[in-house]
């Protein structure tokens, strides 16, 4: 925690708080305050979440490109029906399929604005009026190609394998042509590859990462389901409020993990900012690391960080700092 962090945070930290808070600075470790406090290292540690958590919300460590658009994304499909004789296996056979799935619902926001926005099939209208069982998600497709036509980065979790597929699968359905060029986050993809969580879901993740109240919205099973394919306003209502939910708690996991993402979508490059930005979260807040140097098996580049008070994600130039003479001595493992 550098002092420019802690400047930004303690506005919105109580008094108790506020002394953890710099105890944990002056000290260098929330171990050595807690120590000093008498308490467990944990109260420490809760309480300098809290206080990230309350400035996080209230949008003070959000640095942001104003020219770029970022979206979070996540829907809900309708299960498939179909027959089978026993628990456990799978359908064989395209005829069991008595029913294939199809959208419910959608919900997405724009990172760094606070409205949470969404539509459930139960609401749709432009194609006719809802009834229960409807299979047309057309209205929802059509939305959410113009949601992706204008996103430059879409964030979703497992949205590389589900939900991005999930919906271009609608879209060639009813016939539409692919939305424009966009970069993808997949939050499940930064977990598994970075981290040993107990587990990737992403209820788990926001919990681990903030607090045993931020889990998921509680859906009561299949019965919800059940009960939207039978037309039941208040299920539909529901889904709806649970498929914010998701991308509420994903903004939150996601902008505690970007930092830790090697494979993130260069941001520097997409805002078309001919200065020195962070490419992740597009601070222009980045300095070298003096002494450090980031490595290949054969180059050596410059190494960056990102000074950003909710960021600091590592990066390295481009221009390679060994000479020709010793690129050409180089000699690699053989295999």
């Amino acid at each position: 925690m550098n002092r420019a962090f802690l400047n930004l945070i303690t506005p919105f930290a109580t008094a108790k708080q506020l002394e953890k808070l710099e105890l944990s600075y002056e000290l260098g470790s929330s171990t050595a305050a807690a120590a000093k406090l008498g308490i467990d290292r944990r109260g420490v540690d809760r309480a300098i979440e809290a206080v990230i958590k309350k400035a996080t919300e209230e949008g003070a460590l959000m640095d942001e490109p104003d020219n770029l658009k970022v979206l979070l994304l996540d829907i809900e499909t309708a299960p498939m029906l179909g027959y089978f004789w026993r628990l456990w296996s799978e359908i064989r056979g395209i005829d069991q399929i008595e029913r294939d799935w199809y959208m419910f619902s959608y919900a997405y926001k724009w990172l760094g604005n606070e409205e949470v926005y969404g539509k459930s099939l139960y609401e749709c209208e432009k194609y006719g009026p809802y009834t229960a069982g409807s299979e047309d998600d057309r209205e929802l497709t059509e939305d959410l190609w113009t949601l992706m036509n204008d996103a430059d980065i879409l964030v979703a979790h497992n949205g590389d394998n589900f939900d991005i597929k999930k919906i271009k699968a609608r879209m060639l359905q009813h016939v539409m042509i692919p939305p424009a060029p966009y970069r993808t986050v997949d939050t499940l993809k930064i977990l598994k590859r970075e981290f040993g969580l107990t587990s990737n879901k992403l209820d788990y993740a926001a919990r681990f990462l903030l607090g045993e109240k931020e889990g998921k919205l509680a859906t009561g099973g299949l019965q919800l389901w059940k009960d939207c394919l039978a037309g039941v306003k208040a299920a539909w209502q529901h889904m709806l409020t649970y498929n914010k939910e998701d991308v509420s708690i994903l903004e939150k996991v996601y902008l505690r993990v970007r930092a830790w993402d090697r494979s993130h979508p260069n941001v520097a490059v997409l805002s078309g900012s001919d200065e020195r930005q962070c490419t992740v979260c597009g601070s222009h807040d980045v300095h070298i690391i003096e002494d450090k140097f980031a490595a290949t098996n054969v180059s050596v580049f410059e190494a960056y960080r990102c000074h950003a008070p909710s960021c600091g994600h590592v990066m390295r130039g481009r221009k390679n700092q060994r000479s020709k003479e010793a690129l050409r001595e180089t000699v690699l493992n053989a295999r």
